[in-house]
C-alpha cells in the first residue's frame, strides 16, 4: 500500500475527517488506498489555521507521532486554483480554508486505525508493507 507522511496535527485532522486535502507542491499518479502517517514534526502554525478554519485545535494537541494513523482514499489531485466541483465537497475546492494548493490531493473515506502503529516514515509516496 502506498503510504504519505504528514506532519501533525494535519495527519490525525485528516484522519478525523475535517482536513479533506492535502497540500503538496508535487502531484501523483496514484488513485486508491493511501496510508496516512504521522511524522514525528508539528507544524508550528497549525493552530492558527485551525482556528481560523472553524476548527477546535484542542483535540490534535497530543495527538500520536511517528506512527501509521490510518488510510483514506485518494481521490482526485488538482490545482488550487482549478474551478471545479470535487466528489464530497457542496462547493468548489477554492471554498475549504485548509486547500492551500499549490497542489491539492483530495481524500475521503478515513479509516482510523484502533491503535496507531508505530513506524518510521518517508520522504515522498512510500510503500508501507
Amino acid at each position: 500500500m502506498k503510504a504519505i507522511t504528514i506532519e501533525q496535527p494535519w495527519a490525525s485532522a485528516i484522519m478525523a475527517g475535517v482536513k479533506r486535502v492535502e497540500n503538496r507542491t508535487w502531484a501523483t499518479a496514484h488513485r486508491g488506498p493511501l496510508a496516512i502517517h504521522a511524522g514525528k514534526t508539528v507544524d508550528p502554525t497549525a493552530e492558527e489555521s485551525l482556528r481560523a478554519a472553524g476548527i477546535d485545535p484542542a483535540p490534535f494537541r497530543n495527538a500520536p507521532r511517528g506512527a501509521i494513523l490510518g488510510t483514506v482514499e485518494l481521490v482526485d489531485v488538482v490545482r488550487l486554483n482549478e474551478q471545479r466541483t470535487l466528489p464530497g465537497y457542496a462547493d468548489d475546492l477554492t471554498e475549504d480554508p485548509l486547500a492551500t494548493g499549490p497542489i491539492c490531493w483530495v481524500l475521503a473515506s478515513p479509516r482510523p486505525l484502533a491503535e496507531p502503529i508505530p513506524y518510521r516514515g518517508q520522504q515522498g509516496l512510500w510503500r508501507y508493507r
